[in-house]
This record gives structure tokens, sequence and C-alpha cells, in this order.
């Protein structure tokens, strides 16, 4: 079964009739040359998760489905796609394109296109003083002149 739901499993736009889901979990591979010339692949890093879907609005729903997708759409609304593979989490509607044709005078076609998002909650860590003076800060110290004994003094001097 194939449906869209908001963050609390319950089924949003079900006058919509969904016809073709298409589904991308794509990765981005790293490669770079070695020594010998050849091309290696070392790493892989997973993209957000894009999915289409098009859908059918008829003339009697059209403009209530249509509402409620475009405020989703504007309030980037986090929600749960249902296809037949699996459940795809944390998406926001990225496009809404449709078309209105003669042929389909009394409907809305739309491509709806979703993304996923992921979110990255920072971890705020307190600051602990260094055991010795020569790890503090040096904004309250004033100039230093490098010791006769470092590097620096030598090439300088």
């Amino acid at each position: 079964m194939i449906g869209i739901y908001d963050k609390n499993h319950a089924p949003l736009f079900q006058d919509a009739q969904i016809s073709k889901v298409q589904v991308r979990e794509t990765s981005k591979t790293m490669e770079h040359p070695i020594e010998s010339g050849t091309v290696i692949t070392d790493y892989k890093v997973i993209n957000p998760v894009s999915i289409i879907l098009n859908i059918y609005l008829t003339r009697k729903n059209y403009n209530s489905v249509y509402q409620s997708l475009l405020t989703n759409f504007k309030k980037s609304t986090l929600l749960l796609i249902q296809t037949n593979a699996r459940i795809y989490k944390d998406m926001i509607i990225a496009d809404m394109p449709h078309n209105e044709t003669p042929e389909h005078f009394e409907s809305i076609i739309l491509s709806l296109s979703l993304k996923q998002v992921f979110t990255v909650k920072p971890i705020v860590t307190s600051i602990t003083k260094a055991k010795h003076a020569k790890h503090t800060p040096t904004t309250k110290r004033g100039v230093i002149q490098p010791k006769k004994s470092s590097r620096l003094y030598r090439m300088v001097f």
C-alpha cells in the first residue's frame, strides 16, 4: 500500500490517487588516482533519498487536496512515505509541478518530488582549563618573543 503520512502516522491526502512511485536511493563514491595512474574508490557517502510521486487529483477534490499539499510544501512538513518496499521517514515536498491540459480539464496531474532531510543536533560541551600554562590562550599575555633555543628564533635571528 502506497501512502503519505504525517509524523504521527496519520494518513494525508487520502483523496489523491498515486499512479506511480519512483524512489532514488543513491550514493556518491569517492574516487582518486594513485601513483600507478589507476583510479580507486575507497569510500562512499549515502545521499538523501528522493521520491517522485505521480498524483492524480479529480475535480471533486483537487482544490482541497492541492491546498493541503501546498501548505505542507510551504511549511516543509516532515512526512512519511510508505511504498511497497519500505517506509521513508523525514521527507519534505521539494517540488510540486503540475500539468493542466484540455484532455484532463477536470483534473490535475502532479509530479510530487520529495527529498529526505537529515537533521544534526549540535553537542555543546564546556571548555576545561588547561593543566599547563603552555596550553593556555595567549590573548592576554601580550607580545612574546621566541625562545633562543627555538627553530624560529634561529631562522630569524
